[in-house]
């Protein structure tokens, strides 16, 4: 296809305009942002002004950071990527809470008034109830990654939600979400999807989602977006020389290291005289596909879930630390399998 067969471009006029008139049409009429005091960093990105701009015309007290992009220092030590720098500015400017966005404005991380920064699954687990209450969750359900952690999927189900599950990657999440009717969805990275605002993840309407809800919740950050404990979960990155689809690696079977094993020799109970023997962990493998060209593809291993602490539940006394330390002890082993598979 060549010439005027292609199409043409076409420059929309006050496009920021619309899109602060838009995103600030997702926030409750009834709510403004009067009396907070707020963090934001914008990783010297794409929301450097239409952040600032949205939060202070809803009333926010704002502390801007990272708001002056050069072309090169995009998420260079700031936003999503390093939220910990945004913890000590809430701590010395005793806000109320902390939004670091990435580069491209469409992930979110959230840091509380502690100056702590709020897991994925947690913030993803308060907005789906949030919006279950609110009667705005479509589908009666909440779209997560398998990365996402098991105490997530628990959470909701003891709410009447159903979680469903799919590849890691926000355009997987969108896909599942579209499968199942469902309007809510995200990744625990801190892509987070509201599809009635937007049909991908955005960093700033997610964030007046999630202020929303503390307003109308009357609690600080640390409490509301808290909502239950993880499980034991580990993530281990791996570099590889070559990127071979891990089926046709020879030698490399995850059914050839026995947990059952391990564990029998790790986990024996001897108040209750029987093996402890952990049903509920899985193993996630798959290779990275956001290496940069240069860089050498990750082999990402992670071990998930909880250690089966709802099936011995009865057993009041068991040492939670130690299940942690057992599985780390596990994933050593398969680690240094794998190194030498490679």
């Amino acid at each position: 296809v060549t010439g005027r067969n292609i199409g043409a471009s076409k420059r929309i006029d006050d496009v920021i305009g619309r899109y602060i008139v838009s995103i600030k049409s997702s926030f409750p009429r009834d709510l403004n942002l009067s009396g907070l005091r707020i963090v934001l960093d914008c990783a010297n990105g794409a929301a450097y002004k239409v952040g600032p701009t949205i939060l202070q015309e809803l009333g926010a007290d704002v502390i801007v950071v990272n708001n002056k992009p050069d072309g090169f220092n995009i998420n260079e030590d700031c936003g999503a990527m390093h939220p910990e720098h945004i913890g000590k500015l809430i701590r010395e400017y005793r806000a109320d809470i902390g939004l670091a966005l990435d580069g491209d404005a469409d992930r979110l991380v959230i840091i509380d008034e502690k100056g702590e920064v709020v897991d994925g699954d947690k913030l993803i687990g308060a907005l789906c109830n949030y919006l279950n209450e609110e009667k705005l969750l479509r589908g009666n359900g909440c779209v997560a990654t398998v990365m996402s952690n098991k105490a997530l999927e628990d959470y909701l189900s003891s709410k009447g939600i159903d979680l469903f599950r799919s590849d890691v990657g926000d355009k997987y999440v969108l896909e599942v979400m579209k499968e199942k009717g469902i309007n809510f969805g995200g990744e625990q990275s801190g892509h987070i999807i509201f599809s009635d605002t937007a049909k991908t993840g955005d960093g700033l309407a997610s964030a007046l989602q999630v202020l929303a809800l503390i307003l109308k919740s009357g609690k600080k950050a640390s409490e509301v977006l808290n909502p239950f404990e993880l499980y034991p979960q580990i993530l281990h990155n791996m570099k590889v020389i070559e990127k071979i689809p891990l089926e046709k690696i020879k030698g490399f079977s995850i059914e050839g290291y026995s947990l059952t094993i391990f564990c029998q020799r790790k986990c024996y109970r001897r108040k209750y005289k029987k093996w402890y023997i952990p049903d509920k962990v899985y193993f996630i493998y798959y290779l990275s596909g956001t290496a940069s060209p240069d860089a050498p593809v990750k082999l990402k291993t992670v071990l998930i879930d909880n250690v089966s602490i709802p099936t011995i539940a009865h057993h009041r006394k068991c040492n939670k630390w130690m299940e942690r330390e057992v599985l780390m002890s596990y994933l050593d082993v398969i680690i240094s399998r794998l190194e030498k598979t490679f």
